[in-house]
C-alpha cells in the first residue's frame, strides 16, 4: 500500500515533562514517525516522515505532543518569562503559546489564560486539561477590558486578533475576508487591548505583542503608537535559529521583527517587545476568602494519587466538579478577577479523577496499575477494546503507563479494564 506523504514541514512540541520526552519520543517512534529537533526551541520538533496524520497519533491522543506551527511558537519564546513569573496570555485560545509560556514559568509560577468567546474558551480549556497545565488559570473577558488588577503581570502576551495575512498561504480566504479598507475596527481594538495591557503590566515588566499578519497598519504603526501615547519601551527581541527575518516597516523602531513565513517554513509573523519603565517588584497580596463554597474531598478519591508533580495548591469543589487552585493564583489575583482552575474531575459518591489528569499518577509501581509496552495495546484501548488485569485489582480506577511513561487512567470492571475520556 502507497504511504502518505508527509505533510512537509509540519512541526509539533512536546507537552511531556523534560524527562519523559525520551520515552514520548520512543512512542512516536513505534509508530512509524520520524522527526529532527529544531534549535531554536528544546521541544520543538519537525516530522521527517509521517506514516499517518500525526494528530491521529498515540502521543497526541495522550496529549504528550502540541501540532504547531513553529512560528507560533515564537511570541511565548520572545516574551522569556523565568520560572516562578507570572504571565497574562490576554488572547489565549486555543492554547498552542499558553502551554510554552506554562512550561516556562514552571511549578512556582502562573500562566492566567484569557479568552473572551465562549465557544474558544471551552477549546482552550479542553487543550489545557490534554496538555496537564496545572499551573495555568483561565478567564473569560474582552482583552480590551480585563479588570485592573493593580500591575500584577511580570509578563503579558498580547497575540491580538488580526487579518491574518501572514496565513494566506494556508488559509487565503483571509486576503478577501480582511481588505485594507475593512481593517479600521481591528486596528481601534488592538489599540485598546495595548492600552489595557499597559495598565496591567507591572512596571519594569514585559509585553509581546504580535500578530499573524504583514499589515504595518497592524503592526509597525501599531507599536509606534503605543510607544507615544503609552509610555512603553522596546526590549531587544533574542535571535532565533532557523528563521528568515525580513526589514521592517519602519527601520528605526528597535524591538521588532518580522518573520518571513515562506522562507521560514511556517507563517509569517510580527513581533515586538514593549515594557514599563521602572523596576520590577511583584506584590505579595493575602488570600482573599473564595467567592464559591469550597470543601475538603469527602470522601477521598477512589484511587490513590501523586500531586508531588503539581504546583504548590489545593482542590475546590464547585457545583460537584473538582477543580486544581494553584497557590499563587489565590495570593496573586484579587477577589475581583473572576478565573477558574483546571477540571480534574467529578465529586460523585467518591472524588473520581478525570481520565487526562496522568499529572496525579504515581511512578510505576507505587499504585494500582497497567504497563503496557507496545503501541499495538494502547491503539486497542483508544480504539474502545478492554484489556485483561491479573490479579484484579479491586480499584475502580488504575493507572495506565507505556513502560514508565504516565498516559492517563484506566476504569476497571472486574478483571477488565478500559479507556473512557472521563472528564
Amino acid at each position: 500500500m502507497k504511504q502518505p506523504a508527509v505533510q512537509k514541514n509540519r512541526t509539533f512540541r512536546l507537552t511531556c515533562l523534560p524527562q519523559e520526552r525520551v520515552l514520548v519520543e520512543s512512542l512516536l517512534q513505534s509508530e512509524g514517525f520520524e522527526f529532527d529537533s529544531l534549535a531554536f526551541y528544546e521541544n520543538a520538533r519537525v516530522l521527517t516522515k509521517e506514516p499517518k496524520p500525526l494528530g491521529s497519533s498515540l502521543a497526541a491522543a495522550f496529549g504528550l505532543i502540541y501540532i504547531q506551527d513553529r512560528t507560533s511558537m515564537l511570541p511565548p519564546l520572545a516574551l522569556n518569562p523565568r520560572e516562578g513569573d507570572t504571565v497574562l496570555d490576554l488572547c489565549a485560545s486555543p492554547g498552542g503559546k499558553t502551554g510554552i509560556l506554562s512550561q516556562r514559568v514552571g511549578r512556582q509560577g502562573l500562566v492566567l489564560a484569557n479568552e473572551p468567546n465562549q465557544k474558544r474558551l471551552l477549546t482552550l480549556r479542553r487543550n489545557l486539561l490534554i496538555n496537564n497545565t496545572f499551573n495555568v488559570v483561565t478567564s473569560q473577558y474582552q482583552g480590551e477590558r480585563f479588570p485592573e488588577t493593580a500591575n500584577h503581570f511580570s509578563h503579558i502576551l498580547a497575540d491580538v486578533p488580526c487579518s491574518g495575512w501572514g496565513t494566506a498561504a494556508k488559509n487565503p480566504r483571509v486576503t478577501r475576508l480582511w481588505r485594507e479598507e475593512t481593517i479600521a475596527p481591528l486596528v481601534a481594538l488592538q489599540r485598546r487591548i495595548l492600552t489595557r495591557s499597559a495598565r496591567l503590566l507591572a512596571p519594569g515588566g514585559r509585553l509581546l505583542y504580535s500578530t499573524c499578519t504583514t499589515n504595518p497598519l497592524e503592526n509597525e504603526d501599531q507599536i509606534h503608537w503605543a510607544r507615544s501615547h503609552l509610555g512603553l519601551e522596546p526590549f531587544d527581541l533574542p535571535v532565533f535559529p532557523d528563521f528568515v527575518l525580513e526589514a521592517a516597516a519602519c527601520p528605526d523602531l528597535d524591538g521588532c521583527m518580522r518573520i518571513r513565513g515562506q522562507a521560514s517554513q511556517g507563517q509569517s509573523f510580527f513581533l515586538a517587545g514593549l515594557t514599563k519603565p521602572g523596576t520590577l517588584t511583584m506584590p505579595e497580596i493575602s488570600p482573599e476568602p473564595l467567592q464559591h463554597t469550597a470543601a475538603e474531598l469527602n470522601p477521598p478519591f477512589a484511587h490513590p494519587v501523586d500531586t508531588a508533580k503539581l504546583p504548590p495548591g489545593r482542590i475546590a469543589i464547585r457545583d460537584k466538579r473538582l477543580e486544581f487552585r494553584p497557590d499563587s493564583a489565590e495570593k496573586i489575583l484579587p477577589r475581583s478577577t473572576l478565573w477558574q482552575g483546571m477540571y480534574i474531575g467529578k465529586q460523585l459518591e467518591t472524588a473520581l479523577i478525570s481520565s487526562r489528569a496522568r499529572r496525579f499518577l504515581p511512578p510505576v509501581g507505587r499504585g494500582p496499575e497497567l504497563v503496557v509496552h507496545t503501541a499495538a495495546e494502547l491503539r486497542q484501548l483508544l480504539q474502545g477494546q478492554s484489556l485483561q488485569i491479573e490479579p484484579p485489582s479491586g480499584q475502580r480506577c488504575l493507572g495506565l503507563y507505556f513502560q514508565d511513561l504516565p498516559l492517563g487512567w484506566l476504569s476497571c470492571k472486574g478483571r477488565r479494564c478500559f479507556w473512557t475520556d472521563r472528564n
